[in-house]
């Protein structure tokens, strides 16, 4: 599919964005972007999903799970009214939790940031501040219902594991590579006095996943 230009006056989201909605992780969306299975377009150099684009990314993994092949991505088009409107009302964790009653996206309302439903309140804030006590505090000054809160704070839970998971999976195999490389790679050369052999050993960074973003912390020696 061809690469459009997005003005920059419309909502559109970025991968990690477009990965909250549709369940999709970053890399998989770069991957079906790219052998032309979904659009997307470019602001200012980044890759970008708009509204619909994040629709046909979930069209696409439903005829996926129905058992279609590769063949038959294109016709997911078909399938972008049922999928828009799971989209409205939160996207694939909506899908996978089912009962989401208080979310809501829609493009003409804060520029289609998840809110709660019939308000401009932020999903992914009310749903932070609902696992603090803290917070708990802070949205009572919002006047939203138990029920809101608790959907805001599950969809957001759902939200972020589709990153979060993909993060994880990173790290692992890094980790496990740079192990593999440090207990099997020696210096061939013995040291001039001792005459032992060296191992080479190989720092790799170590990422923490919190509750909402991921942090570099620093190095580990293997």
């Amino acid at each position: 599919m061809p690469t459009v230009a997005y003005p920059r006056c419309r909502r559109v989201y970025t991968s990690r964005e477009a990965s909250h909605l549709s369940g999709l992780t970053p890399r998989r969306l770069g991957q079906w972007t790219r052998r032309g299975y979904i659009p997307s377009g470019l602001d200012g150099g980044r890759r970008m999903f708009s509204y619909r684009d994040i629709a046909e990314a979930m069209a696409v993994r439903k005829l996926l799970e129905a058992g279609f092949g590769t063949g038959a991505m294109k016709e997911a088009v078909g399938l972008l009214s049922a999928v828009e409107e799971e989209l409205s009302k939160g996207g694939w964790a909506y899908v996978e939790l089912g009962d989401l009653e208080h979310i809501s996206v829609d493009p003409e309302c804060m520029s289609g940031t998840p809110t709660i439903r019939g308000t401009r309140i932020e999903a992914m804030f009310v749903g932070k501040e609902a696992r603090s006590e803290q917070g708990q505090r802070i949205l009572e000054g919002y006047r939203l219902t138990p029920q809101q809160i608790e959907d805001a704070a599950r969809w957001r839970d759902k939200a972020l594991s589709y990153v979060a998971h993909f993060a994880a999976r990173v790290v692992n195999r890094a980790r496990s590579e740079a192990i593999q490389e440090a207990c099997s790679v020696n210096d061939p050369t013995p040291h001039p006095r001792s005459g032992h052999r060296h191992r080479r050993f190989h720092h790799i960074t170590v990422v923490c996943i919190s509750s909402n973003m991921i942090v570099f912390v620093g190095d580990v020696l293997y």
